[in-house]
């Protein structure tokens, strides 16, 4: 096999895996009964694709995902972060201020950090 033949083959797997990823993360999302939405403020990454789900009263767990439309180069990434908001307008139409955005995990992985999704959940 050559050099070039086995980075196209890299590639391809790299590119697979992340796809697969991803879609385990949405049928994840749609399951536990997270909506879906684009972040238009920036309050995590600006016009990317970000999943919210109220757990109390000013509580949501919010996963965002920074880098989507490079999801063929670098991968599948979805941070995970508990933020308190008053309203779902305030989570989604104004700017958050920092002390109000707890930042759980970088690059969460189903597999890997599932229980620490459970433990948020489960804080109330």
């Amino acid at each position: 096999m050559t050099k070039a033949e086995m980075l196209k083959q890299y590639k391809e797997k790299f590119q697979r895996e992340a796809q697969e990823k991803y879609s385990e993360f949405i049928i994840f999302m749609k399951s536990d009964g997270f909506i879906e939405t684009i972040d238009t403020i920036g309050n995590f990454a600006l016009k990317q694709p970000m999943f919210y789900k109220k757990i109390s009263e000013e509580i949501y767990l919010v996963f965002n995902l920074p880098v989507f439309y490079l999801i063929k180069t670098q991968g599948f990434h979805a941070d995970f972060w508990k933020v308190y908001a008053k309203s779902e307008t305030e989570l989604l139409k104004k700017l958050i201020p920092e002390n109000n955005k707890i930042f759980l995990m970088p690059s969460f992985d189903l597999k890997r950090d599932s229980e620490l999704y459970k433990q948020e959940r489960s804080k109330l």
